[in-house]
């Protein structure tokens, strides 16, 4: 978990007041300001909004270096799907459309490395490109 994110979570645990937004433009431009203007969090709307993959990555280089937190609403509860999302670096989603215990967790196990679940592991922006890893050295795949 990054320390933005930290932050917001412990904001939100003290009951703060958190100030976010909801992006359903796909346009680097509309995300460079909104993460210029303050947002504690914003939500990309990756479901009802028309963002592909090649869109969506690119928009998290606007979250590089600023304090507000990427989320995003996924298309639908797809493993790959929420693997990819997570490996460009959303620190938080939401799943639309979850109507069973089932469902609900095959979203859980889509977003947690084995033992816990099934995401794999891919060295890509959310880790700074494996400098960063959520999996301890002994975990993590041999680079040769």
């Amino acid at each position: 978990m990054s320390e933005r994110s930290r932050a917001l979570k412990a904001r939100l645990h003290a009951s703060a007041i958190t100030l976010g937004g909801w992006l359903s433009l796909p346009d680097l431009s509309v995300v460079e300001i909104a993460t210029g203007a303050g947002f504690d969090w914003l939500m990309i709307d990756a479901e009802q909004a028309a963002f592909d993959l090649g869109t969506l990555y690119r928009m998290f280089v606007a979250f590089r270096d600023s304090a507000t937190v990427p989320r995003v609403r996924v298309p639908w509860n797809d493993h790959v799907r929420i693997k990819h999302i997570l490996d460009f670096g959303a620190e938080g989603i939401i799943l639309p459309q979850i109507g069973s215990l089932a469902e609900a967790s095959a979203a859980v196990a889509a977003c947690k490395y084995p033992p816990q679940g099934i995401r794999g592991f891919g060295p890509r922006r959310a880790s700074d490109w494996r400098r960063n890893s959520p999996i301890s050295a002994r975990q993590r795949p041999d680079p040769a």
